[in-house]
């Protein structure tokens, strides 16, 4: 308001011819100009860093949680994994033990055709 009342003022003595004045009151008034828009950007400079700080704050918040998901996956996975390799462990003795007892079941039944053979020559 200051700076339009200034204007205007510089306006009407450049009209009265009163060009030393005039050129006073613009000094004035550019002076004030300046003022203000150093602090109007002084204010938006302000108003970006703290959107900015807000902004990294948000992303760093995402990162975490991002970070904390890819985790617990993780560590899921490798229960998952754990506990698969548990299974084909017991898998494979279970089949171990079934081979080796058919091999068992199948020498005696191969050591008993060999002795009724043995015994039905002699």
């Amino acid at each position: 308001k200051k700076l339009l009342a200034m204007r205007e003022n510089q306006e009407k003595l450049a009209a009265l011819k009163h060009y030393i004045d005039a050129k006073r009151v613009q000094d004035e008034a550019d002076e004030l100009e300046d003022e203000e828009l150093a602090g109007i950007e002084k204010q938006r400079r302000k108003k970006y860093n703290r959107m900015e700080k807000s902004f990294r704050a948000e992303q760093q918040k995402e990162l975490t949680a991002l970070v904390d998901k890819i985790h617990m996956r993780r560590e899921e996975h490798l229960c998952q994994r754990q506990r698969d390799l548990e299974r084909l462990k017991q898998r494979n003795k279970n089949m171990k033990r079934v081979i080796k007892g058919r091999q068992i079941s199948q020498k005696k039944f191969a050591a008993s055709a060999v002795k009724f053979s043995l015994d039905l020559k002699a």
